[in-house]
């Protein structure tokens, strides 16, 4: 995905589309999951859809 949008950028037009991808993202772990370090949880680390008709609630499952 990041070469489509850099040629776009380098360019200064969009390529044509050749093919369709489907990305997947998932945590490796627990969204509660805690770390003894120092470090502490990133910021945002809570974050899910805030556009009122799409908001969800935080959850580990991939499908409801």
């Amino acid at each position: 995905m990041t070469r489509y949008y850099a040629n776009a950028f380098k360019s200064g037009a969009y390529p044509a589309i050749t093919e369709d991808n489907v990305y997947i993202w998932s945590r490796p772990h627990s969204k509660d999951a805690w770390a003894a370090d120092y470090v502490g949880r990133p910021h945002n680390a809570d974050w899910v859809c805030t556009h009122p008709a799409r908001r969800l609630p935080s959850t580990d499952t991939v499908f409801d």
